[in-house]
């Protein structure tokens, strides 16, 4: 599926079957993706821009420019934080991903007796700098916590949509054996 949700494997009869869980952290419009976006962008236009405005001149400039511009940008895009849960083996791993490799070490997972799915709404506000506007706003986000025996969480993940939190968690629910639980949604 991609961002902030799982790539599902095969359907049993009681619902998903997975080998693994894969929760990729990545929004395309905020943060280092919309700057991948951005020069991906400027790019296209560096290249299209040159051909319509300056059809006299060479573009051989304008093409390496724009080529250099496109593959930077694919870069930031391609890279993401997440975290793989292998249901068989038992075993979890937080990764860094850039350009499709996932970086980072696989640890044995505790056993998780309880995921907890909830809501979770908070106040954000921009900070004034001079070059953004000012504007703030209320955030509702989808959480799913996985513990163990400890209060702790050993994992969360975020989601922007209930639907998705909640099949997310009745499907780490069933593979995990564990119970869930659905507050405050």
């Amino acid at each position: 599926m991609g961002a902030n949700g799982p790539d599902i494997s095969p359907v049993s009869n009681t619902g998903y079957f997975m080998k693994q869980y894969d929760f990729k952290n990545r929004q395309l419009v905020s943060g280092p993706h919309l700057l991948g976006v951005l020069f991906i962008a400027a790019g296209v236009l560096a290249i299209i821009g040159s051909a319509i405005f300056q059809p006299d001149r060479s573009l051989e400039k304008p093409v390496y420019v724009g080529i250099a511009a496109i593959v930077f940008g694919a870069a930031i895009l391609s890279t993401y934080t997440g975290t793989v849960i292998e249901f068989n083996e038992r075993k979890a791993k937080d990764y860094f991903s850039f350009l499709g490799y996932p970086f980072g070490e696989w640890k044995p997972l505790p056993n998780i007796k309880r995921i907890v799915v909830t809501h979770v709404k908070k106040k954000v506000t921009n900070t004034p700098n001079g070059i953004s506007p000012t504007w703030s706003g209320t955030v509702h986000e989808f959480r799913a916590f996985l513990y163990s025996e400890s209060a702790t969480p050993i994992f969360s993940f975020v989601f922007s949509n209930k639907e998705q939190a909640i099949k997310t968690g009745k499907l780490l629910s069933e593979n995990l054996h564990a119970e869930i639980v659905l507050t405050d949604l």
